[in-house]
């Protein structure tokens, strides 16, 4: 993977963001209230697989950008899924230390 594959990746997600924030934020006062980690993981995985296609199918012709870098769709929304796992498991660290 190149610079400008990554750079083309962080900025998908930091396009992206605003919504899968949100929900990571929900799932965290869901965990913090009722401490279930398989209710918010499975909340965060069918709440992640209607972004991705609310994203492919309002924003299909803004993807192309990350095609014509020779992104594939497996590499473009796996990293959009490794990014966003990894924002909900720091903030459910922290919210386990608070508890």
């Amino acid at each position: 993977m190149s610079a400008g594959q990554l750079k083309a990746i962080v900025a998908f997600y930091r396009y992206y963001c605003v919504l899968p924030v949100l929900l990571s934020m929900l799932c965290c006062y869901l965990f913090f209230i009722d401490g279930s980690l398989f209710a918010v993981l499975m909340i965060k995985l069918i709440t992640g697989i209607g972004v991705r296609y609310f994203i492919i199918l309002l924003q299909s012709n803004k993807l192309f950008y990350y095609y014509n870098q020779h992104m594939s769709r497996t590499l473009l929304w796996g990293s959009y899924f490794l990014f966003d796992l990894a924002l909900l498991i720091v903030m459910l660290c922290l919210i386990s230390l608070l508890k």
